[in-house]
């Protein structure tokens, strides 16, 4: 009996891993896949804006007057008022989303910040992970009962156990032949509250194999039992990484259009009369 339950333990290992190895590559191909197709702001037209020639820009930096003063110059602009008249950016609808958002949509349920900026591919990776562990969780705990439930039954038969006994009884009846070997050896020890009540938790093992038969089933049980705080904190590790991912996934694509809304070189221009630093931008500056 202890080897069909290692052969069953086993290949449930083996469909769990095999299904978190899948989903992860699918996840890798899916975020390289999804992250070339984007590429936000190119529906705009270009305008331009011109600035003075840089000797002017210079001359206004010393003095500070007019746009370009010099910071703490006298007469300069404070911050809050500069900060005030700078251009808000108006995205577009598929990125007027929320990164703290995507974050706690994804702690709730992985793959469902993705799903939220618009990944759909990566959330369906995140998911399938979140069930492959809840899988696990449920074919362990589902062992766990059935291996506990095995060793009961046969300490009953083979040993003579009687009674509802915690698991460091079994533990300690997986170690010993019968009752009396216990108590003398806790007695030697000098343990004498470890002693079992010969009335009520008495046990003498048929045979030493079955002993060992027994304590292999108890172990294979308790191995099933840690695998569920295993897969539990890999279902937070799953959360953690997807809420990550989806608010980066969003603020990187802010970050990109933000950036693709302008760019400085030099060029010329009529109203400054000579070589001047233009300023592109996509859009509408107000």
């Amino acid at each position: 009996m202890s080897l069909v339950v290692v052969i069953q333990d086993k290949i449930r290992i083996q469909l769990v891993l095999f299904s978190l190895v899948v989903f992860f590559v699918l996840g890798v191909v899916a975020a390289h896949a999804e992250e070339a197709a984007t590429n936000p702001g190119d529906q705009y037209t270009q305008t331009a804006i011109g600035f003075r020639a840089p000797s002017s820009i210079h001359t206004q930096l010393l003095t500070g007057n007019g746009p370009y003063e010099r910071p703490g110059a006298r007469g300069s602009r404070s911050k809050k008022e500069k900060k005030e008249k700078l251009p808000e950016v108006e995205y577009p609808a598929e990125l007027q989303k929320s990164p703290p958002r995507a974050f706690l949509y994804s702690m709730i349920l992985p793959g469902w910040g993705q799903r939220y900026v618009d990944r759909p591919i990566r959330g369906a990776i995140y998911t399938g992970v979140e069930v492959s562990l809840w899988t696990g969780i449920l074919l362990s705990w589902q062992s766990y009962l059935y291996q506990t439930d095995n060793y009961e039954k046969f300490a009953i038969q083979h040993a003579g156990v009687s009674g509802d006994h915690e698991s460091a009884f079994y533990a300690d009846i997986g170690n010993y032949n019968n009752i009396n070997d216990y108590n003398a050896a806790k007695r030697q020890q000098r343990d004498y509250e470890a002693q079992y009540d010969i009335a009520s938790e008495y046990w003498n093992w048929d045979s030493s194999s079955n002993r060992h038969e027994f304590d292999d089933i108890r172990i294979s049980a308790g191995r099933h039992k840690n695998r569920i705080y295993y897969l539990a904190g890999g279902m937070l590790i799953n959360r953690l990484i997807s809420a990550i991912d989806a608010a980066r996934t969003i603020s990187n694509a802010q970050k990109k259009y933000r950036e693709s809304l302008g760019e400085m070189h030099v060029g010329w221009l009529p109203e400054a009369q000579g070589p001047a630093l233009v300023w592109s931008w996509r859009g509408n500056l107000f």
